[in-house]
């Protein structure tokens, strides 16, 4: 427990305290005013997760709520397959910036809640099994039209195992 609270502080550090220091070199972050939705598939990539050992496609639905510093993303994720379920909700903090007026991105970091059945073996099959950590990630959004956006997402979570999602998607804003 100890170590997650440890990367979560230095997280928040990073994120917060070096928005000056990025804002000198060409980084400009958003007002966070507009609320969106995002649509995405990818794949989940565990590591070291009792019974999940290989790649999963995985899609999911993100909704972002504006704050007064930036935006507070819920996301569920899910995936079936080679008989393994597997579902992943979070609550996280986004923050939204651009680089150079060419590239936007963002940062996110927070909670997230896993609930997975393992694949049953020849005699036994298992349950599920409901585990929670933290998450940290980051991302590219690329104007399509209007308020229409891609969105690659890159998500690294921590228990149950290690894992990463990777998923491209359309993101838009209200």
């Amino acid at each position: 427990m100890i170590k997650y609270i440890t990367f979560l502080k230095v997280n928040f550090f990073v994120i917060l305290f070096t928005h000056n220091l990025f804002a000198q070199q060409g980084v400009n972050y958003k007002e966070a005013n507009n609320f969106d939705v995002a649509v995405t598939t990818g794949y989940f990539l565990p590591y070291k997760i009792t019974g999940v050992t290989d790649t999963y496609p995985f899609w999911g639905l993100t909704f972002g709520f504006p704050t007064l510093l930036s935006q507070i993303e819920l996301m569920a994720l899910h995936g079936r397959s080679k008989q393994v379920i597997f579902y992943k909700y979070s609550l996280g903090y986004r923050i939204d910036f651009s680089l150079y007026d060419a590239i936007q991105g963002f940062l996110s970091i927070g909670y997230e809640a896993s609930t997975y059945k393992r694949a049953p073996s020849t005699n036994r099959t298992y349950d599920f099994v409901t585990e929670s950590g933290l998450y940290t990630g980051f991302g590219a959004l690329i104007p399509i039209k209007g308020d229409l956006c891609f969105r690659s997402d890159f998500k690294f979570s921590f228990n149950p195992g290690k894992s990463l999602y990777v998923g491209l998607g359309f993101h838009y804003i209200f």
